[in-house]
């Protein structure tokens, strides 16, 4: 997960969650190698009990890594709604444009901001990473 500075934040969660199985997966292999063991030499308990708490540990890291990176999307949302009406500086198609953040807009959980400069142009779609300085 990366983290735009003062803003978005690009989380790689789909190709995470292509590698990964669901509880329901789990516990269909989990059955399946107890209905397909050695009844004369059986798996032996401790090591279906060691595999349902590496699972466990990981659905609980999973769902923690999903929170934080809500809080993580949530917190750059508000320090972006915290920049209008401020001064900025941002460097946008290799210009430097100083002005007043005006607008605020949210495109696919992208903050995208618009600047009104002195002579009363507005410059749009500025990302919170394009910003350098915030007076």
């Amino acid at each position: 997960m990366t983290i735009d500075a003062v803003g978005q934040v690009n989380s790689t969660n789909q190709s995470v969650q292509n590698n990964t199985i669901s509880v329901e997966e789990f516990l269909n292999v989990f059955i399946t190698q107890l209905n397909y063991q050695d009844p004369l030499n059986p798996v032996d308990n401790r090591e279906f009990m060691a595999q349902i708490a590496q699972f466990s540990q990981l659905e609980l890291e999973r769902s923690t890594r999903d929170t934080l990176t809500e809080l993580t999307q949530l917190s750059a949302n508000t320090q972006s709604i915290g920049l209008i009406g401020k001064t900025v500086e941002a460097v946008f198609d290799n210009q430097k444009h100083v002005g007043e953040v005006t607008t605020l807009r949210f495109v696919q959980n992208t903050p995208l901001l618009t600047i009104k400069k002195e002579d009363g142009e507005l410059v749009p779609d500025i990302k919170p990473s394009m910003i350098s300085i915030v007076r």
